[in-house]
């Protein structure tokens, strides 16, 4: 049987380390001068309540970070809302435009529309998207009377009105620039906050390995003061996965203490375990969810109709 080996999981969520810091203070204070940490707090001149300190501060800047970022997913779902009808009449304008220029696809560019060879190349950022359309209806703005544009009959055939589309064009990327200014004080604050709290995080990491020495023959013990310990054969890794939109996705073996980070530019709902009946747990673009004991087995679901989610999780190795 391989050998077990001690890791420490430290947690990456910042609410989940600040409960490590209530966990260590609460139990270095029940135990007392009998707290085998101690040594070490003297050691490395920690100061637990100086520790408390900079977690109050770190708290005030990660609550402001919160509001900005749910701030700004409020705004990208707006844009999203305002923009994903304009772009599927897009599509479906191009697609006309290809086939009426068939044979003769090069005719495309002159709406802006990138094509390689025959194919038809749509843009993937929102920026490109709405640039895209801006171009299409230009160009269909050009044709002035007696000219007809070649999109005027299927325009009205489809009821697709191109003037309320562009003002929701217009709508839609002023969300995006307000989510995105929000998005970057976001990240300021969260720089604020890590700079109060780096420090922290470091003496807890140090006190956790150093329980792990301490409790050489059974580990499992740091546990006694919050941390969480993986003994598999094999060390945890991280995987890296993609929700498409609309669809959902199942992961096993997330390991006890470990994190989901949503990498992507969508949100995403987390379930635990596969029943999605349940309410789930929203997770917005870069920010992270802790894995709870019972939540091993979870459902990741992406309820954009655009956009692929991306997520990370650490699993089990063994």
């Amino acid at each position: 049987m391989p050998k077990k080996i001690a890791r420490l999981v430290f947690p990456e969520v910042f609410s989940e380390q600040t409960k490590l810091l209530g966990s260590i203070v609460a139990k270095d204070t029940a135990l007392g001068a009998a707290s085998p940490i101690r040594p070490f707090l003297t050691e490395k001149g920690i100061v637990l309540a100086d520790d408390e300190t900079a977690a109050t501060a770190a708290t005030t800047y990660d609550t402001e970070r919160d509001t900005l970022v749910r701030s700004s997913e409020k705004k990208m779902q707006d844009r999203n809302n305002l923009f994903n009808p304009v772009f599927k009449s897009l599509t479906g304008i191009i697609q006309f435009l290809k086939k009426l220029y068939r044979g003769a696809e090069h005719k495309l560019g002159d709406w802006g529309v990138t094509v390689n060879g025959t194919r038809v190349s749509l843009p993937k950022t929102f920026a490109d998207k709405a640039a895209l359309f801006t171009a299409v209806k230009a160009k269909h703005d050009s044709y002035v009377a007696p000219a007809v544009s070649p999109i005027a009959a299927y325009l009205t055939e489809n009821s697709i009105n191109i003037v309320t589309n562009a003002a929701n064009t217009a709508l839609a990327v002023t969300a995006d620039d307000e989510a995105v200014a929000e998005r970057r004080s976001s990240e300021a604050k969260t720089a604020e906050r890590d700079l109060r709290w780096n420090p922290p995080v470091a003496n807890m990491r140090g006190i956790g390995q150093f329980l792990i020495g301490f409790y050489n023959a059974n580990p499992k013990k740091a546990g006694d003061f919050g941390f969480v310990v993986d003994d598999s054969p094999q060390a945890p890794k991280l995987r890296k996965t993609k929700v498409l939109p609309t669809l959902k996705v199942v992961a096993k073996g997330a390991v006890i203490g470990g994190t989901l980070t949503n990498t992507g530019t969508v949100s995403l709902v987390i379930y635990k375990g596969i029943d999605t009946t349940v309410e789930g747990v929203t997770v917005l673009p870069s920010n992270k969810l802790a894995i709870l004991p019972g939540w091993s087995t979870i459902t990741v679901s992406n309820q954009d109709a655009l956009i692929t989610g991306t997520f990370t999780l650490l699993v089990s190795g063994g």
